[in-house]
């Protein structure tokens, strides 16, 4: 009878070994592939009631190939591998921007954890195991790993110059009086107790205002109203007044954030 020494079994147990791990990421793969799946839901079903741009249209697409590629991981693991992969890129590439703002302005705020981490983490997670499967060149691996942390990571760098655009109310005061300046308030809006103010001389501003402005009680008002805030992170750096309704200003005020006289945090979201 034939005996088999220990070190016969040895070049057997790499095997075995190599087999379980990769048994091992598939299973974490696929769990969590699951949180994806669900938030591509929840986003598919705003989008059909509430989508405007193309990134919202692009989401069901996306979610669909997230679940066929979940599907085939179970029948055909390397086309499900890949197609997760080409998902999983698609969907940090929409949350690119919302990881950034998650990081600038929600880090320090931990009930927004459970609800923002789970938009970056599980597809990049996903995507980076799927390329420790798909690939065996080492030099690969790693460049495919490093392209895929980049794209969240310029989501976040893209807030070092930011520029924002947003509809407030807007209230000025003194247009009436003998005065080359007045004062011109601007709130979220028109019952937002914060606001600021700042002194204005603009003529093409005060003809603006009162053409498509509403006087009432002293002071006109504009519904309507747009403004650029300029930041760096969560600091705002300047805000420009450039357009009332569907009127455009030719020469558009800008302001730095100490010009400004009252509360201008809302201007950040």
């Amino acid at each position: 009878m034939k005996i088999n020494s220990p070190n016969s079994r040895t070049p057997q147990q790499p095997q075995n070994v190599g087999g379980k791990f990769k048994r091992q990421m598939k299973r974490i793969i696929q769990i969590l592939t699951i949180p994806t799946i669900l938030i591509g839901f929840s986003l598919t079903a705003t989008v059909f009631a509430w989508g405007m741009t193309t990134k919202e249209f692009i989401m069901p697409f996306i979610w669909v190939a997230t679940i066929i590629g979940f599907i085939l991981t179970f029948i055909n693991l390397k086309t499900g591998l890949i197609t997760l992969l080409i998902s999983s890129l698609a969907w940090l590439t929409i949350f690119a921007d919302y990881f950034g703002h998650f990081l600038t302005f929600d880090l320090l705020k931990l009930e927004k954890w459970g609800l923002e981490i789970p938009y970056v983490f599980c597809p990049l997670i996903v995507a980076i195991l799927t390329i420790r499967q798909l690939t065996l060149k080492p030099r690969l691996r790693i460049a495919g790993i490093l392209l895929t942390v980049l794209i969240p990571t310029i989501g976040f760098a893209s807030y070092y110059d930011k520029t924002v655009t947003q509809t407030i109310f807007s209230e000025f005061h003194g247009m009436d009086e003998n005065s080359k300046e007045y004062m011109g308030r601007f709130r979220a809006t028109p019952m937002d107790a914060r606001y600021f103010e700042v002194t204005i001389s603009s003529p093409e501003v005060e003809e603006v205002v009162r053409e498509k402005g509403t006087f009432l009680v002293g002071h006109y008002y504009v519904n309507d109203t747009k403004l650029k805030v300029k930041m760096r992170f969560n600091k705002i750096k300047q805000v420009e007044l450039y357009k009332f309704k569907d009127r455009e200003l030719k020469e558009p005020i800008i302001w730095t954030i100490d010009e400004l006289n009252g509360q201008t945090e809302y201007l950040k979201r």
